[in-house]
C-alpha cells in the first residue's frame, strides 16, 4: 500500500471507523451563542467533513465546571442538544466527529468575564510561559480537582 494510498484508506481505532485518515484539528471560532451550538457549527463542521476529513475535532467546549470565554460553546445541558445536530450533520456528510474538551480556568486572566461564576485557577496552579503574568491562579483544591476530573468522564461518556 502506498503512502497516498493509505492516508485515503479506513482505519479503525478501537470501536470508532474513519473513512480516511485525515483529521481536522480543533479551531476555535466561539460562534454558540450562550454556550449553544447552533445551526452555523452544524454547516462549518458538516462542510469539513464533506470536504474530505474522516474525523474532525470540534473546537474547545466548556466542561461544567470550567469557564470558558463569551461564545464558546458548552459540552452539558441544553447545549447536547446542539452537538447533538452537529453530529448528526457530520455522519450524514460521512465523517465522524468528536469533541474537544477544553478546561480554560489557567489560561483566562483574573476578573475577566466568563459563562460560568468560577475563579482563575489551574490544576497544578503552575504558571505559563513566560508571556502569562502574573501567575494564574491557586492551585485546584482536591475537592475541585476531583469534580473537573468527574465533569471529563461524563463528557467523555
Amino acid at each position: 500500500m502506498t503512502t497516498k494510498s493509505s492516508l485515503f484508506s479506513p482505519v479503525t481505532i478501537g470501536t470508532l471507523t474513519l473513512p480516511n485518515r485525515i483529521v481536522m484539528a480543533p479551531m476555535t471560532r466561539q460562534l454558540s451563542p450562550n454556550g449553544v451550538p447552533g445551526t452555523d457549527p452544524a454547516t462549518y463542521y458538516a462542510r469539513r467533513a464533506r470536504g474530505g476529513a474522516g474525523l474532525v475535532i470540534t473546537e474547545g467546549t466548556t466542561l461544567a465546571s470550567s469557564a470558558g470565554p463569551e461564545g464558546a460553546p458548552h459540552f452539558h445541558g441544553a447545549a447536547l442538544e446542539g452537538w447533538a445536530a452537529v453530529v448528526q450533520a457530520v455522519h450524514a456528510e460521512g465523517g465522524r466527529t468528536l469533541p474537544q474538551l477544553w478546561h480554560v480556568g489557567a489560561v483566562r486572566e483574573p476578573g475577566t468575564e466568563v459563562s460560568l461564576p468560577t475563579s482563575t485557577a489551574g490544576p497544578s496552579g503552575l504558571d505559563g510561559p513566560p508571556r502569562w503574568s502574573p501567575p494564574y491562579g491557586p492551585p485546584l483544591a482536591p475537592t475541585a480537582r476531583g469534580r473537573c476530573q468527574g465533569a471529563t468522564t461524563t463528557c467523555a461518556e
